[in-house]
């Protein structure tokens, strides 16, 4: 990528059959940032060549939404323009949909569209139902609860993060990453207890995941919990013998407990 200035240059890269390809692909994304027009070009020829390929719709409906979310700062998507950009972003995201129906980045696209064009009701709603019928489900969900939290919709973003939470998983590692993301969002959205029994649920299914273990101890303590808390840190301790800082926590939720109880 460095290699090129421009579509020609780009075009001297690229091979006739499989291989040329792949080079498309890589060059197309590699140049989208810094050379626009000649990516649109590539892309034409990637669609050309490989009509099932999503990369194409994809990033040019990254292009369309971000002109529209960029204000004045797109002129070409302002004014009467406007329409047009949203037609353009709406055709491109249900391109990528119906090409990449696994993946959720062309349903987010979309939402962010509806968004952009102060419709934000319609894109989470669309959103919403869209994630329970794509392979990506939680993906789509926790791009939900950040759309919802863009646009003020608590009840949305509680609604998808609790669906998140209730989410099947093909393993337990996989239930853990949901459920501690969950927690962290809660956590950040000021709602402590909450976030201390999903961290506890997710350390039930990764025990080996000491962070979780940590959250959790890390929040009781902040919680006034400290007996809690000391069973966490001497668990670690524990787990870890070689690590003082974990000992030397469990004496401070100790005393801290101590203190507690006697009143102090």
């Amino acid at each position: 990528p460095r290699l090129v200035g421009g579509y020609y240059d780009a075009m001297e890269l690229v091979s006739e059959g499989r291989t040329g390809v792949a080079a498309l692909r890589v060059l197309s994304e590699a140049v989208a940032s810094r050379l626009p027009a000649t990516s649109a070009r590539l892309d034409a020829e990637l669609t050309r060549r490989a009509p099932d390929d999503p990369g194409p719709s994809l990033r040019e409906a990254r292009s369309a939404v971000e002109d529209l979310e960029a204000g004045e700062s797109a002129p070409w998507c302002t004014g009467p323009a406007r329409r047009e950009c949203v037609r353009r972003a709406l055709d491109a995201s249900a391109r990528a949909a119906a090409l990449a129906p696994t993946i959720c980045e062309p349903l987010l696209l979309r939402a962010r569209v509806r968004i952009a064009d102060l419709d934000p009701g319609r894109g989470l709603s669309e959103l919403s139902g869209a994630a329970e019928r794509t392979g990506d489900r939680v993906a789509c969900l926790e791009g939900l609860v950040r759309l919802a939290d863009q646009t003020h919709d608590e009840k949305c973003a509680t609604d998808a993060m609790a669906k998140i939470a209730a989410t099947g998983c093909a393993d337990d590692a996989d239930c853990a990453a949901n459920l501690s993301w969950v927690a962290s969002e809660e956590e950040r959205r000021g709602d402590r207890s909450r976030a201390l029994a999903l961290y506890k649920r997710a350390y039930d299914r990764a025990p080996q995941n000491d962070g979780l273990l940590e959250s959790a101890a890390r929040l009781a303590a902040s919680g006034g919990l400290h007996a809690e808390a000391r069973g966490d840190y001497e668990r670690l301790a524990r787990k870890h013998p070689e690590e003082a800082r974990w000992r030397a926590a469990a004496a401070e939720e100790r005393d801290a407990a101590i203190k507690g109880a006697a009143g102090f």
